[in-house]
């Protein structure tokens, strides 16, 4: 399915285009055809589109208005007029337990915390994330890559694959059981020589750790994260880095992820760096800034 929403004052409508292969199974757990679900779709009803936003969201959003004002009569104007109900009294009071404002009277400040949360749009839970990792003087670049993986990836040779082993080969690397239908000793073995040179470049530099859950312990995401953002340390743009992991491991993704990775990537840095200086942790500041 592909489609573009369309954008206020500019569009007056949004297109969806289905593209069913008739007689082909939707999956391998409902005996529906692809057609037949796209039909269910074209002749069903809308979905309801009310907003409910959980704690953590109304957190960042009270978080977000007091970067732009101080008085918190100015903020139960703003959230009065949201979508959700706002129990902000209640909000503050959490944000102050973080140490994320403080508020005297009717007046409320961000902290140095509070403005670094702020600033790069970081979710709460990421924001103790990153300083955990700051306390515990986790290098920065671990940091960043277990904070988000880059898992827009994919086999640039997964038709092939699955044509070889007779199975429905996901294109994506890290969905599904797609490492274990790959790195089957005996599937690997069916596979054309080239392809298993680069699959097994793949295990060596990424499927290396002893975790219990191995393959699906997060490692592999990790690192190859981190490949992606140390490649670009040696000066590749995102179309010589798509290019890299295509000759060395048969991986292909689409050079606007990568850059947007990229993109996060930085503001996370920017945030380690930062939060890092709060806490005096002059290492990690030098590690997180060179990066």
């Amino acid at each position: 399915m592909s489609g573009r929403a369309g954008r206020p004052d500019y569009h007056d409508r949004g297109v969806v285009v289905l593209m069913p292969v008739p007689g082909k199974s939707y999956s391998g757990s409902q005996s529906d055809t692809e057609e037949e679900v796209a039909i269910k779709l074209l002749q069903g009803e809308m979905l309801s589109a009310g907003v409910k936003y959980g704690e953590a969201e109304q957190l960042e959003e009270v978080l977000a208005s007091v970067a732009v004002t101080s008085s918190v009569q100015d903020l139960r104007m703003i959230h009065n007029q949201m979508f959700g109900s706002y129990n902000l009294d209640k909000l503050i009071l959490r944000l102050q337990s973080y140490r994320f404002v403080e508020r005297k009277g009717n007046r409320i400040m961000l902290t140095r915390f509070g403005k670094i949360i702020a600033a790069h749009f970081l979710p709460i839970s990421k924001a103790f994330l990153i300083r955990d990792a700051v306390l515990g003087e986790n290098e920065p670049l671990k940091i960043v890559t277990n904070l988000e993986f880059f898992d827009a990836a994919y086999f640039k040779y997964a038709n092939q694959i699955g044509s070889s082993l007779h199975v429905n080969m996901p294109s994506r690397i890290f969905q599904g059981a797609t490492l274990d239908i790959v790195f089957d000793g005996e599937s690997l073995s069916q596979l054309d020589a080239k392809i298993q040179e680069l699959l097994l470049n793949f295990a060596s530099d990424f499927l290396t750790c002893k975790c219990k859950d191995s393959p699906y312990c997060g490692c592999a995401e990790q690192k190859f994260s981190e490949k992606i953002i140390k490649l670009r340390t040696e000066a590749l743009e995102p179309a010589q880095i798509v290019k890299k992991l295509e000759n060395k491991y048969g991986i292909s993704a689409y050079q606007g992820d990568v850059f947007g990775y990229l993109d996060n990537a930085v503001r996370n840095l920017d945030a380690v760096e930062l939060i890092a200086k709060v806490h005096s942790k002059k290492k990690v500041v030098e590690e997180a800034k060179k990066a």
